[in-house]
């Protein structure tokens, strides 16, 4: 009679040389997360008593009633033109106090936009001005 055995002439059972002898267990499957319900932004993750994937919804930030001082400051500047220097500090305080509005949650973003594009614009157009005088 043989004897039956498998792992190239080992017997069965009995690891090969070179292998572990821990038997190697299922990976569990992994979790896909769908998409977000209704294109909400949030993110999913693990709720911790039922072991289940739960979306979790980000509310957005409402803008703090209280506007960007530096952006009021830039569209003034903007505004005044003062020979041309106040088309720079408009178009420098405006990019400024834009990225400071988007950096706090502060208002005036669209402020300090306004106060960015004149002041740009009044620099573009202060030969033209200066010519006519």
């Amino acid at each position: 009679m043989t004897q039956i055995s498998d792992n190239q002439g080992q017997q069965a059972g009995v690891p090969a040389q070179g292998q572990n002898s821990v038997p190697q267990q299922p990976m569990p499957p992994q979790f896909v997360a769908p998409p977000a319900p209704n294109g909400m932004p949030g993110y999913w993750q693990w709720h911790p008593n039922t072991s289940a994937p739960v979306f979790v919804v980000q509310q957005p930030q409402a803008p703090s009633g209280v506007t960007s001082g530096t952006a009021i400051f830039a569209l003034l500047m903007s505004l005044l033109w003062l020979g041309g220097i106040g088309s720079v500090l408009g178009l420098i305080f405006g990019i400024i106090g834009a990225r400071e509005c988007d950096r706090t949650g502060q208002a005036g973003h669209g402020v300090a936009t306004a106060a960015a594009l004149l002041g740009f614009f009044g620099l573009l157009f202060s030969p033209v001005l200066y010519a006519s005088f």
